[in-house]
Order: structure tokens, then C-alpha cells, then sequence
């Protein structure tokens, strides 16, 4: 018996530094090829965002506070950087309000109380009916942020808001989600 145990003993020890190499690795996920429209119904795609990393927020121009805060933080994060937020409506004026009202509506989001004024240098999209970009990405709530690196495939997901705005924690998740684009 101790004989078996030794060399029991011998075999695990001998293929304890392949533990994990087994398993399997997060896939990465190509983005679909999209075509959205912005405010001016220009066409926006895929590939005028190729060669850079950049953020998609799904949005929508009923959707408040969660979705504005996302943008806001996302731009106090990291500022600079290249953000199409797409909205989930196929319409230009859902509930009355036109996409040049939402863009105003979201810059103005911050502009409560200390009036820290971020004018967001986002593209604001819509997307096409019968070419749904948000459910082939399988998005069916706004408040979707999703991190693309340069040659656009998916590297991170979050669904919901990121925090409170502004919050020490909310900013550095943030940032850890940006830095895995690189």
C-alpha cells in the first residue's frame, strides 16, 4: 500500500506544473460587419474604426441616468478616446426626442450642480431596421459597453451602469477594462 501511495504521490507532483494548461482560453469574439446611421444619416461602419481600439455603448435616447452616466464616466476615465453609442431604436425621434436632442440631453447630464461640463466627443448612431447590429451582438437592453481592440473584436462586456458617477472604484474598472484592449 505505501508503495502505491508513493508512487501516486510521484505522479501528481510530476503533473502539477501542467495544471491549467488544460483549460480552455476566453474566446475572443469578432464583431459582425454593421453599417448605423448618425445624427446627419451618414452611414457609419465597422471598418471606419479598424487600427484603433474604441468603445460601443448601446444606448437609447429614452434611456437616463444609468446610460448617461456610463458615457460620462467612460470619458472621465479615459478620456479621448474613439466611442460610438448606438442607439437601440430603429427610429430618428423615438418618444419625440431627435438624435441631435439626445446628444445635447447626454452633454448636459453633468452639468447639474458643480457643472463639470464634459462636452462628449462621441458618434452617436442609430441602428438600421433589418440590419440590427445590437441583436446580432446580442444586446437587448441599453446600458451595454462593449471594449473593441484595433482589430475589432469584442475583449470586454459590461451590461448595466459602471457606478456611481465619478466614484475612485468606477473610473479604475474603467480603465481595466480599456487597458485589455491594448
Amino acid at each position: 500500500m505505501p508503495r502505491i501511495v508513493t508512487l501516486l504521490l510521484t505522479v501528481l507532483i510530476a503533473l502539477a506544473p501542467l495544471t491549467g494548461c488544460t483549460s480552455e482560453s476566453e474566446e475572443v469574439i469578432a464583431l459582425p460587419e454593421y453599417n448605423l446611421l448618425d445624427h446627419t444619416n451618414s452611414t457609419v461602419e465597422k471598418e471606419d474604426y479598424l487600427g484603433a481600439p474604441y468603445v460601443i455603448i448601446f444606448s437609447a435616447q429614452w434611456c437616463g441616468t444609468p446610460c448617461h452616466n456610463n458615457m460620462h464616466n467612460l470619458n472621465a476615465s479615459v478620456p479621448g478616446i474613439e466611442v460610438v453609442v448606438v442607439s437601440t431604436e430603429y427610429d430618428y425621434a423615438p418618444q419625440g426626442v431627435s438624435m441631435l436632442e439626445w446628444i445635447d440631453i447626454v452633454n448636459e447630464f453633468d452639468d447639474d450642480g458643480d457643472d463639470i461640463g464634459q462636452t462628449l466627443e462621441y458618434t452617436f448612431t442609430r441602428v438600421i431596421e433589418g440590419d440590427d447590429f445590437a441583436e446580432q451582438m446580442d444586446v437587448f437592453a441599453p446600458g451595454t459597453v462593449i471594449f473593441v481592440n484595433s482589430v475589432g473584436e469584442e475583449i470586454q462586456r459590461h451590461e448595466g451602469s459602471f457606478g456611481p458617477a465619478g466614484d475612485e472604484d468606477t473610473l479604475a474598472l474603467i480603465q481595466e477594462y480599456w487597458n485589455q484592449t491594448d
